[in-house]
């Protein structure tokens, strides 16, 4: 609502003519926005730069973190608002404060069969009413391992 000055009443004393003053309308329906689908463009590129989901930074969010390896991850945030702490196999955690442009650093404690490299793991994200959802799965794949999360200060969430 918007206060006008206290003045503004003394500039105009007489009321308008019944011609000119507001008359009650109907509330007109609201047709809904069309639903678009927006292909990327021609030049998209995908890569660690394009963010996987975004969530509204205005409003407080959170991180659920699900476990869907057959190990015990470890994660922490580069900020240290806690110490490294153990996710088990199956396991779910919730993180309930995570600041803007920290990144949490997600990493697998058992190795490989082999013993030489840590067990690959792979990041889906996604987010509904303001909680991103990271699954963390164990895959053989061709393309590096993933190993930090970071929501920016707009939104956008990445994966390195």
């Amino acid at each position: 609502a918007r206060i006008e000055p206290s003045y503004c009443s003394k500039l105009n004393p007489t009321p308008a003519p019944e011609s000119n003053r507001p008359t009650a309308q109907k509330p007109q329906s609201q047709t809904p926005a069309p639903q678009t689908k927006n292909p990327p463009a021609q030049t998209y590129q995908p890569g660690f730069w394009q963010p996987v989901a975004r969530i509204n930074p205005k409003h407080p969010f959170k991180i659920k973190l699900v476990n869907q390896t057959n190990a015990a991850i470890e994660y922490a945030l580069t900020t240290n608002e806690f110490s490294p702490r153990k996710l088990s196999s199956k396991e779910s955690a919730i993180l309930t404060y995570v600041p803007l442009d920290g990144y949490l650093l997600i990493n697998s404690t058992q190795t490989s069969p082999n013993e030489e490299v840590p067990t690959s793991l792979q990041f889906e994200v996604t987010v509904s009413g303001n909680i991103a959802t990271v699954s963390i799965r164990q895959e053989k794949s061709d393309r590096p391992a993933d190993s930090t999360i970071n929501v920016n200060q707009s939104g956008a969430i990445y994966i390195f």
